[in-house]
């Protein structure tokens, strides 16, 4: 039993990191369509409803993954 309770408390845990994960992502792909159209990290976080520094802390992930590719 206590088995199938770890196999299930790790499932559960990577749900969880599944989902938050794929809402990020969601999120870096509105930042950047936003961007493109000429808004403002504040005007995005506004519009997005989330908190200023999440934005920012995204948008630095794009611009750093985006110089990687370069």
């Amino acid at each position: 039993a206590a088995r199938e309770d770890g196999w299930e408390e790790g499932l559960q845990k990577g749900r969880e990191e599944g989902i938050k994960e794929g809402i990020e992502q969601k999120l870096k792909g509105l930042i950047c369509k936003k961007l493109a159209k000429g808004k403002t990290l504040e005007e995005i976080a506004e519009i997005l409803e989330e908190p200023l520094e999440r934005i920012q802390t995204l948008a630095k992930e794009l611009a750093e993954a985006e110089e990687k590719v370069k």
